[in-house]
């Protein structure tokens, strides 16, 4: 019977050195992950951070948007009136004009100008400036293609009070002017 107390006694005595070293094995690979927690946090502070500077930003360039009038949707309504000189005579054209404001990026937008009771359009990128400095160039169709139209027009102006007015010029052509005067459009 003391063989077999000497046995159980030796059996838990080994028992609990394996215990022992499963309990620093466990240990170790608790700091391994309370490290790897550590470091998931500052990594989430960081990235937490990052977002709120992000979001002022955004809200920033939000409320300059907003503040000068030509956010998306912003549709504009009034007339161009287009002269150059073909065969050496002066010709003079008035169209109405539409121009709505489609996307808006901090200062660069696309929006879409349609004339002739929405005949002819075409989409138009540009930017404005803090001080209502607009400028845009025509980049693509909007109707049947028009070489005159895409690419070659460039405008230059300044939205005051509601009210968009500017110069157009015609590449190639230096007899080609417009004159434009929009007003927002209430809906």
């Amino acid at each position: 019977m003391l063989a077999v107390a000497i046995m159980v006694l030796a059996g838990a005595s080994n028992a609990r050195g394996q215990d022992a070293d499963e309990v620093k094995r466990l240990k170790k690979e608790i700091e391994l992950l309370q490290s790897k927690l550590e470091t998931a946090n500052l990594k989430i502070e960081k990235l937490q951070t990052e977002n709120e500077q992000l979001k002022a930003g955004r809200s920033k360039t939000a409320k300059a948007a907003a503040g000068d009038g030509f956010v998306v949707g912003t549709k504009l309504v009034g007339t161009v009136t287009r002269s150059w000189t073909a065969n050496g005579k002066p010709v003079v054209v008035g169209d109405d004009m539409e121009f709505e404001v489609t996307k808006r990026t901090g200062k660069e937008f696309t929006a879409e100008c349609w004339a002739n009771n929405r005949k002819v359009g075409s989409e138009v990128e540009g930017t404005i400036e803090e001080t209502g400095v607009v400028k845009f160039k025509s980049t693509k169709s909007l109707t049947e293609p028009n070489v005159n139209l895409v690419g070659v027009h460039t405008f230059t102006g300044r939205l005051d009070a509601g009210v968009l007015t500017g110069k157009t010029t015609k590449k190639g052509d230096p007899s080609y002017k417009g004159e434009w005067k929009l007003k927002v459009k209430k809906e």
